[in-house]
């Protein structure tokens, strides 16, 4: 009955030096503090991308029951990266 989707994006360092990447999933209602994955998967969840590289991101959503609140945010956090 319940699907699962995955969807892709790449994450790109135009940069000379090694990025370090981490992600998040979020409850908006629950504040950014707080890891609540509900159906969603990211992975990889941590990494580092090279100099001149990209690195594939991929975002699973598998439910396995109807919910009403399936609001969550990704919260992607590169170390060294101006917040602005």
């Amino acid at each position: 009955m319940f699907t699962s989707r995955t969807h892709t994006f790449l994450i790109k360092n135009d940069s000379l030096i090694t990025m370090h990447y981490s992600l998040k999933i979020i409850n908006p209602l629950l504040g950014t503090e707080i890891t609540d994955n509900g159906y969603f998967r990211a992975s990889p969840s941590y990494g580092e991308v090279l100099a001149g590289n990209t690195e594939e991101i991929r975002i699973r959503f598998s439910p396995t029951e109807t919910d009403n609140n399936l609001t969550r945010y990704l919260i992607v956090n590169i170390e060294n990266l101006d917040p602005a």
